[in-house]
C-alpha cells in the first residue's frame, strides 16, 4: 500500500494539484482570519488565552471558526502531506521511510488539534461548563506546539529534498552537456 501511495504522490500532477490546493487553503485561512477579526485558534497554544478568546467571540465568529476548522483545516493536512511527502520521496529517491515520519506525525497532530478546536468552538456555542472547556483547552495546548514543531521539521526536510532535486537536475544537465560536447 505504501508503495502505491508513494508512486502517486511523486507525480508532477499530484504535486502541482497539492500545491494549488495549499495556496487556495491559505487564501481561505486569510479570509477566515479577516472574518473572525484577528487571530485564529490554530495560532494559540495557551489555555488561558484560548478560553479568553472563546469568551469574546460572537456567535458569527464562532461559526466562521467552525467552518474554517471543519472545512479548510481538515483538507489542509491532507493537501500539504501529499506535497511534502511527494517532494521528500522525489528528492531523496532511495530514501528511508523514517524521513517521512515527521510528516505523518504532523498530519496526525494537526487533525487532533482540529478535533479539539472544533469541540471547543461547539461547546462554546452551547454554553458548556468552563470545566469541560478547560480540559479540552489544555489538551489543545499540548497538541499545538507538537504540530508546529513537526511542521518546522517537515519543512526543513522538504527544503533539503527540493535542493536535492535541483542538484540532481544540474548533474543531469551537466552530463548531457558533456555527452554532446566531449572534451578533446
Amino acid at each position: 500500500m505504501f508503495d502505491s501511495i508513494s508512486r502517486y504522490v511523486v507525480r508532477s500532477r499530484a504535486l502541482w494539484a497539492a500545491f494549488g490546493v495549499c495556496v487556495l487553503l491559505l487564501l481561505g485561512f486569510y479570509l477566515a482570519r479577516f472574518w473572525v477579526g484577528g487571530v485564529l485558534l490554530d495560532e494559540v497554544s495557551d489555555p488561558g488565552v484560548l478560553l479568553a478568546m472563546l469568551a469574546e467571540f460572537s456567535p458569527h465568529q464562532l461559526w466562521v471558526h467552525i467552518v474554517a476548522t471543519v472545512g479548510l483545516d481538515v483538507v489542509c493536512p491532507l493537501a500539504y502531506s501529499v506535497l511534502f511527502s511527494g517532494l521528500i520521496i522525489r528528492g531523496f529517491g532511495s530514501y528511508s521511510p523514517a524521513v517521512l515520519v515527521p510528516s505523518a506525525v504532523l498530519v496526525g497532530f494537526d487533525l487532533l488539534e482540529n478535533v479539539s478546536q472544533a469541540l471547543l468552538l461547539l461547546l462554546t456555542l452551547v454554553d458548556a461548563t468552563l470545566g469541560a472547556l478547560e480540559i479540552i483547552a489544555v489538551f489543545k495546548a499540548q497538541v499545538t506546539p507538537i504540530k508546529f514543531s513537526m511542521l518546522y521539521l517537515t519543512s526543513a526536510i522538504t527544503v533539503m529534498a527540493v535542493a536535492s532535486i535541483g542538484a540532481q537536475k544540474l548533474l543531469l544537465l551537466r552530463r548531457i552537456g558533456r555527452a554532446k560536447h566531449p572534451q578533446k
